[in-house]
């Protein structure tokens, strides 16, 4: 999952829909969330609204960025002009989706059926509340068994309400991020990507949950107050999550979310959490220094510190952003009760008009212990590792050459036979515009790893063309070559076309892609990001099909109701094997289907 996740950093970034931004009522939050700017783009834009009021033409822009930035923002920006008009007092949107995956190659072992369903309910009363309700049951789950009530395995609840711009209330389901990630980092995280100056932290404190998440959130109270130079934040959360437990103590908490096996259901909502955490960040002219907290007590004990276990878990940072002229620096600085350490410090230069200079560093103790950390690091997580990160991006008019290399290693031994573990990862890619909607990427990568009885090497070279053939017509091809060389090699390719037809004007449009696989193993297995129904991603790990294709359209029945319907399907001979742990058959077929409507109000 860890390839996946770099996978999507920059597709999900480059090719989702975005929701576009209105620029003359936009905040620090919203432009934080929107994940089109970095922390000092941020702060320059709020600097030009506190010193010339608020934007009214996308031309002011060219007071901030350059004419290549600028460029590529247009399509996701816009300046609302006040136009009278009655208020609107509410707005209401229902989304349901259901989708099926049928796989005869494969025998199901799961408890329930291969349905997945999902509904979100927002409600918007006025101007400054909005409440979530989310349902969600996964393939393979089962219903919930109560005799009066036949529901969703996962529920979930957020109330946001903000009085005024400096204020904010959030009851239910909250995320909340702070500094770089090491006391708390929660939802959509940027790690190692072709954006190689997007290194740090969202910064993005307090916000609702209206996604999918059934762990990483916190749920309960939280309140976020601002002034002129300061921020505060307080949280009481009260949350089950799931765990491995053993022999009376947290081995590791789970992620995923599933609940189809005994084995998952065992660890379903295996363990109880009681949190509180606080932040103070001072900001004034490019300047901003946080400070966070907090305790996690749990109901069954944490194995941590070595020899130790403890039901109670104190994590506290202190984080800063710094901006100068053509510079910019950033980072954290966290300690648990045990006084293990956690590191992270990063730099950002433009020393010449075209070009582009990050460096950080980052060490992470092997024995440090936090329940929410997520941060910029090979495994993702804030624990055992150190490492140095450089990365460049120099830019024309037209093209742009950018890359990265990374070098960390185990701070500690691993457990087993790996021992101490290294690995180097560095990428190249060459962007560039052509005349008449031609735009082509070519991307080269290789990581390495090393451990004390076994060596790995991994690499790929992407070729990847776009072609705008009108205004509604878009065209990609890429083709993408694996291969892995440990005691035995292994190669692997892949090419697929992508056709997006999307009307100006008109009521539904339509994304289809061909794929031709040849992969040897899993070792070489390639993601790729595909267009998706909305609340869902799709990066699927090609390797056990010969081919794939699917077909997803979207029909605007008026203003009010849209519907999405996703067809896909992987086929081809295979020999006998396994795949996601279920015996494989040869030569049966894979297929799906994804439906959702939303109704807007």
């Amino acid at each position: 999952m860890l390839e996946a996740a770099e996978e999507i950093d920059d597709e999900i970034i480059l090719n989702r829909e975005i929701k576009k931004i209105n620029l003359k009522k936009a905040d620090s939050t919203e432009l934080a969330e929107s994940r089109l700017f970095n922390d000092e783009e941020i702060q320059l834009i709020l600097k030009h609204i506190q010193r010339f009021g608020a934007i009214e033409d996308l031309l002011e822009l060219q007071q901030i960025f350059d004419v290549d930035r600028i460029r590529q923002l247009e399509p996701y920006l816009f300046v609302n002009k006040e136009v009278k008009r009655k208020p609107q007092n509410w707005k209401l949107e229902i989304s349901t989706s259901v989708s099926e995956s049928i796989n005869k190659a494969t025998e199901n072992n799961y408890s329930g059926d291969d349905l997945h369903f999902r509904t979100r309910i927002q409600l918007r009363p006025k101007i400054g509340i909005q409440s979530t309700l989310f349902f969600e049951k996964d393939a393979g789950e089962k219903w919930l068994p109560e005799k009066w009530f036949k529901g969703p395995d996962f529920t979930g609840f957020s109330l946001r309400f903000d009085p005024n711009r400096n204020t904010r209330f959030l009851l239910g389901d909250f995320l909340w991020n702070t500094g770089e990630g090491l006391v708390c980092g929660q939802g959509f995280q940027m790690g190692k990507s072709a954006l190689v100056m997007n290194i740090s932290g969202s910064h993005s404190g307090l916000r609702a949950k209206t996604s999918a998440e059934e762990n990483k959130f916190f749920r309960g109270f939280a309140v976020e107050k601002s002034t002129k130079n300061f921020t505060g934040s307080l949280l009481i959360s009260r949350h089950h999550r799931d765990a491995i437990i053993k022999n009376g103590e947290v081995q590791s908490l789970q992620t995923t979310g599933y609940h189809r096996t005994n084995s998952e259901l065992e660890h379903n909502d295996a363990l109880l959490l009681n949190e509180i955490g606080s932040g103070l960040s001072y900001h004034n002219r490019g300047v901003q220094v946080s400070w966070c907290g907090l305790l996690t007590q749990s109901d069954i004990p944490f194995h941590a510190d070595p020899g130790n276990s403890t039901n109670l878990l104190l994590n506290s940072g202190i984080s800063w952003q710094i901006s100068l002229p053509g510079a910019r620096t950033f980072g954290e600085a966290a300690v648990d009760q045990w006084k293990h350490t956690a590191l992270i410090s990063g730099w950002q230069f433009t020393p010449w008009k075209w070009f582009d200079l990050s460096v950080s560093f980052r060490r992470y103790s092997g024995n440090y212990s936090s329940v929410h950390g997520l941060a910029f690091s090979e495994s993702r997580s804030v624990q055992n590792e150190s490492g140095m990160y450089s990365g460049f991006r120099y830019y024309r008019k037209y093209w742009s050459f950018s890359g990265y290399a990374d070098y960390y290693k185990n701070i500690s031994p691993g457990e087993g036979e790996f021992g101490i573990q290294t690995g180097n990862d560095y990428l190249l890619q060459w962007d560039k515009k052509w005349k008449n909607g031609f735009n082509s990427t070519i991307r080269f990568r290789n990581e390495i790893k090393n451990s004390s009885n076994s060596f790995s090497r991994k690499s790929s070279l992407r070729f990847h063309l776009q072609y705008q053939i009108n205004r509604q017509l878009t065209y990609r091809q890429r083709i993408e070559i694996s291969r892995n060389a440990t005691t035995q090699t292994s190669n692997g390719w892949l090419i697929y076309e992508d056709l997006k037809w999307k009307p100006v004007r008109g009521k539904w449009n339509f994304s289809c892609r061909w794929y031709s696989i040849r992969i040897e193993d899993f070792s070489t297995r390639i993601y790729t990001y595909e267009n998706d129904i909305p609340m869902q991603y799709s990066f699927p790990a090609l390797y056990a099909y010969p081919s794939r294709c699917y077909l997803l359209m979207n029909y605007s029945f008026n203003r009010a109701i849209q519907c999405w319907i996703k067809v896909e399907s992987d086929f081809g001979k295979q020999s006998v094997g396994y795949q996601n742990s279920q015996l494989y058959i040869a030569g049966q077929n894979k297929w799906g289907w994804k439906f959702l409507i939303r109704y807007r109000i």
